[in-house]
């Protein structure tokens, strides 16, 4: 596996292969580290946007081990975004590539970096789930204080599409023409950054524009976190998360101020995965 990203103050060694154990190659490539190395009994994934820890899954390997209350006999997890991912078949070999038993470690091989790079497709970076890009969508950010540290940054606020509604727009909603006709959503509603689905899409589109500092301040819903919606902003200072009723504040302020947005150059997304968005969206907000 290949982040692009650098992992930060992660080094902590694998447990040791032994003879015949299964090696696979790359298979996952080009994502982003979203935190650093935390315990097996200690991490946490994502599904149908709630947090999980992962030991309450029946997973096929074993990653519990005798002495592993010390740290250097535990397993360490590194969460990851992965922007590209195969199946098992079409896993990437080639000798010469790098190759450590470390959790994770800084991608320095040129050679690794250039051959994946080239393997998977990631010259013209697109969504994962390969679907064909249709429509323009903006992101917008506004400048607003740290409910913590007072320290202004850059908040993402919503995206929204700028291109013309496709004539196969209501095909693409979840359900078909009628659920989209029910649903009282519009093509050209803004979708805010409140759902698990609209922070992954932002981080993805952030990081096509290049702006990926601020992707890696763009979190996943906290476990046990309260409410329909979140806040997905970090503080890039303090690191501090506001809750949602913050964030809408931010929303208020920055629609009433529109002309200090900084909106990023569009950005191409597929129809149905817009769609989604606007679906997966608790609120309707109109400005």
């Amino acid at each position: 596996m290949l982040a692009k990203r650098p992992v930060d103050r992660v080094a902590v060694d694998a447990h040791k292969m032994h003879l015949l154990d299964e090696v696979r190659a790359y298979q996952s490539v080009a994502g982003d580290c979203l935190g650093e190395a935390r315990r097996f009994n200690q991490s946490t994934v994502l599904v149908d946007g709630a947090e999980r820890k992962l030991d309450e899954f029946a997973l096929a390997g074993n990653y519990h081990h005798d002495g592993d209350e010390r740290d250097d006999n535990a397993e360490w997890v590194v969460p990851v975004e992965w922007a590209r991912a195969v199946p098992r078949e079409q896993t990437v070999r080639k000798t010469g590539l790098f190759a450590i038993q470390n959790t994770a470690a800084r991608m320095r091989n040129q050679f690794t970096i250039e051959h994946g790079t080239a393997a998977f497709g990631l010259d013209g970076e697109a969504p994962a789930d390969g679907q064909s890009l249709r429509i323009s969508i903006e992101v917008s950010m506004y400048k607003y204080p740290c409910m913590k540290c007072t320290q202004p940054f850059w908040w993402v606020m919503w995206m929204r599409a700028v291109s013309p509604q496709p004539a196969d727009w209501q095909n693409a909603w979840p359900g078909g023409p009628e659920a989209f006709l029910e649903s009282g959503r519009d093509f050209r509603m803004p979708v805010m950054i409140d759902q698990p689905s609209a922070a992954s899409c932002a981080r993805y589109l952030l990081r096509h524009l290049d702006l990926r500092g601020r992707a890696r301040h763009l979190v996943d819903r906290r476990l046990g976190l309260p409410g329909a919606s979140y806040n997905a902003n970090r503080c890039p200072a303090c690191f501090h998360i506001a809750y949602w009723y913050y964030y809408e504040q931010v929303v208020i302020a920055a629609s009433q101020d529109q002309r200090r947005l900084f909106v990023a150059v569009p950005t191409e997304l597929a129809t149905a995965e817009w769609a989604k968005l606007i679906d997966d969206q608790n609120s309707v907000w109109v400005f």
